[in-house]
């Protein structure tokens, strides 16, 4: 592959379009430790296709359905305590994100996704379909969850979730979860990621041939070719 020698320090290079305080620059990061420390180890993997402020509130809610064997028909109503910063991002205004018209703003919709996740006990490719967005039941819920602030939430360099749901019989739950599931203060493991995988190519291959290429694909440092990997990749007869 081929490209501009400049694409770094040219007139409309990195530098130059995205740093705008030449002062801060500190190019020697570019090479210190290159080759043994990696960057990319930091990065948090995303679990759910949502906004991933909207996380760790997912992990709690799911957490509490499936260890108080609470179903969504249950509950009455759904608190949960967000950082200010995330108030405009999936929140507000409240009636709107409670009824989102797509899958795009269902994404960026806190009351949606907790609702879907309590009504299908999921939230992965699989969610935001139109019979979902559309579901009674989950449009019923969405439009009993609230937001408020609390105040003693992190800045935006992880991402807290503190859910409370009141159920119609009386009881209340709560749970907390300080770091987002597929952070490197709480990782998801390999068997994780290629659940996650199996799931999200599902329309296009079996279960059995979408765990063949992950395992090909964990594989690739000691793959002299992906000549297999892609036979893989462009079989047709999946199912």
């Amino acid at each position: 592959m081929t490209g501009p020698g400049s694409c770094l320090e040219g007139k409309y290079g990195l530098y130059n379009t995205h740093i705008q305080d030449g002062a801060a620059l500190t190019l020697d990061r570019v090479t210190n430790r290159l080759g043994e420390y990696w960057e990319s180890e930091k990065v948090s993997l995303k679990p759910y296709p949502t906004a991933h402020v909207s996380h760790s509130f997912i992990d709690a809610l799911l957490y509490l359905l499936r260890s108080e064997k609470v179903t969504a028909e249950q509950i009455d109503s759904i608190i949960c305590h967000v950082a200010d910063y995330m108030m405009p991002l999936m929140c507000e205004p409240q009636q709107d994100r409670a009824l989102p018209q797509t899958a795009a703003a269902a994404r960026v919709s806190l009351a949606h996704m907790l609702a879907e996740a309590a009504v299908f006990g999921e939230i992965s490719a699989r969610s935001f379909s139109p019979e979902r967005l559309n579901d009674p039941l989950v449009r019923t819920l969405a439009q009993r969850v609230s937001s408020v602030i609390d105040p003693d939430a992190p800045g935006r360099e992880r991402f807290k979730g503190w859910v409370q749901i009141k159920l119609k019989d009386g009881r209340e739950f709560e749970r907390v979860e300080d770091f987002n599931w597929g952070s490197t203060d709480r990782p998801m493991t390999v068997e994780d990621v290629q659940q996650k995988f199996v799931i999200n190519v599902a329309a296009q291959m079996s279960d059995v041939a979408a765990g063949r290429v992950a395992e090909q694909v964990l594989s690739l440092e000691k793959t002299p070719s992906l000549d297999s990997l892609f036979r893989s990749l462009h079989q047709r007869d999946h199912f």
